[in-house]
């Protein structure tokens, strides 16, 4: 669907005033991924987004190549689609005003106002197309072969470690470098069961805590269940993922279904130790 404004007719307040009001044109590089349609409830409208690898703003060269999307308000049918997969289309659209509160992330996302044409051809692009299907990869005596999951910025290993199965997933942007990150998640699985014992110790201290406060509303129930349940908040914790960064921070998620807590996360840094620990209830 070339040629042909989108995006325009009954534009959200809260949408219009997070991007600028100047349009401008746009090469854009498409993701493989379909149009997503959010239906806003008590709305005549859609919410549509689809994925970005890249863009260059036509009039000045400037590129982005960070993994975003773009999104237009449509009003008609949402499986009419605009965009195919792994295509380049010339567009005008809006930039996201930096200065909006509500603007905190996806900075080089755009607001698509019009489709000019389809089946552009660029280089740069092209490029960074070819770059994006490359696999890369780190491996690892421990985790195995840990593959870059380009758009989450992201690396994953699934591994046992006393008999439970944990999720390690370890973050590395671009000027970051994966072999050293990978040495420091390595030292912080060597010495994992030391981690799960201090770990541990700041669960019981917190889940205590916890039942002193929640104690009051226990006392009809008598004082098995108090003590059931304090046991086991302090003891049936087990680790299921860690998410590891190159300056050494670490986040650690327990989980546990049996109790009123779904989930303990657990930060820190490697040298530095424990930040702190956060209760969901």
């Amino acid at each position: 669907m070339v040629g042909k404004r989108i995006g325009m007719k009954n534009i959200p307040e809260n949408v219009d005033e997070r991007y600028l009001k100047e349009e401008k044109e746009f090469l854009v590089l498409c993701h493989n991924c379909p149009e997503i349609a959010s239906v806003v409830f008590g709305k005549d409208y859609y919410d549509m987004t689809v994925s970005t690898l890249g863009y260059i703003e036509t009039a000045t060269g400037r590129t982005s190549e960070e993994y975003s999307f773009m999104k237009w308000v449509d009003c008609r049918n949402p499986k009419e689609k605009h965009f195919k997969k792994d295509g380049i289309y010339r567009i005008k659209g809006r930039l996201p005003d930096k200065n909006h509160e509500k603007n905190t992330y996806c900075m080089d996302s755009l607001y698509v106002t019009e489709v000019i044409s389809e089946n552009e051809r660029n280089d740069f692009l092209e490029t960074l197309w070819k770059e994006y299907k490359r696999e890369v990869y780190v491996n690892s005596e421990i985790f195995g072969k840990m593959v870059l999951y380009k758009e989450l910025k992201r690396y994953l290993s699934y591994v046992h470690w006393n008999d439970i199965g944990i999720t390690f997933i370890m973050y590395v942007e671009k000027n970051e470098s994966a072999e050293d990150t990978l040495l420091l998640m390595e030292d912080f699985y060597n010495n994992l069961a030391h981690w799960d014992k201090k770990f541990h110790e700041l669960i019981t201290e917190k889940c205590s805590e916890f039942m002193e406060e929640l104690n009051p509303h226990l006392e009809e129930y008598g004082s098995e269940i108090f003590e059931y349940l304090e046991k086991n908040f302090s003891e049936s914790f087990i680790i299921h993922d860690v998410s590891f960064y190159a300056n050494g921070n670490f986040v650690v998620l327990y989980e546990d279904d049996s109790t009123m807590l779904n989930n303990i996360i657990i930060s820190g840094n490697i040298q530095k130790g424990i930040k702190e620990i956060y209760l969901e209830t």
